[in-house]
């Protein structure tokens, strides 16, 4: 049911004496199970296809390692440091990351659209962007690891949120100057980014707008 505030929260669904009433029980056992597999989802070869990326990994070599392993989430294997130190241009400002993140469904609607939104307004902010560096199994630190290599004045992380009950969404993550000692308190955050919640198209306006705060 819609809540008073737009959102699909449960909310006046009423019961049955000491049980749910049988249709919304049934709505959230179909929401719990499009979440679980939005978790245990990987992305699609023809959605790696379709994106112009520098592929990089993270330690985890499975999704069920990647659930279980935030710590590995977090970083970059070895092949993938020195295959970012060697692609890094110092002239690059931001470095922009994305992810499948804990929903890789959600990354493969919204990336492109909030991808394409972003470089277009920097390009109008004068804003020298990266090429879009892409980590399979990567959690929202890992652009701390990889700003420690690489040394950007800022940097941008693009991810699958956890997937809620119904919920497909990404969020971005941007940090000044992102390193190892970055905290989740030093960066800012834009979430809820799909069709049903901040449009991708104008995430991506917004992002470019942080960042040239950041910079600033």
């Amino acid at each position: 049911m819609t809540g008073p505030d737009g959102t699909r929260a449960r909310i006046f669904v009423g019961r049955a004496g000491a049980r749910p009433q049988t249709a919304p029980y049934l709505d959230f056992r179909l929401d719990r199970a499009r979440a679980r597999d939005a978790a245990f989802a990987d992305l699609s070869p023809e959605f790696l296809n379709s994106l112009k990326f520098i592929p990089l990994s993270s330690r985890c070599e499975t999704r069920e390692q990647f659930l279980k392993r935030p710590d590995l989430g977090r970083l970059l294997d070895e092949p993938s440091e020195v295959h970012l130190r060697n692609k890094w241009d110092p002239n690059w400002r931001v470095l922009v990351v994305a992810s499948d993140g804990l929903n890789a469904l959600a990354a493969q609607q919204f990336l492109p659209r909030t991808l394409g939104s972003l470089y277009d307004a920097a390009v109008h902010l004068g804003i020298v962007l990266s090429p879009l560096f892409f980590v399979r199994y990567g959690r929202m630190a890992v652009l701390n690891r990889m700003g420690e290599l690489v040394l950007p004045k800022a940097g941008i992380i693009l991810l699958g949120e956890r997937p809620g009950l119904g919920n497909l969404a990404i969020s971005g993550y941007l940090a000044h100057r992102p390193r190892i000692s970055t905290t989740p308190a030093e960066m800012n955050a834009i979430s809820n980014i799909s069709d049903r919640g901040l449009p991708p198209e104008k995430a991506g306006r917004e992002l470019a707008s942080l960042l040239a705060r950041i910079l600033e």
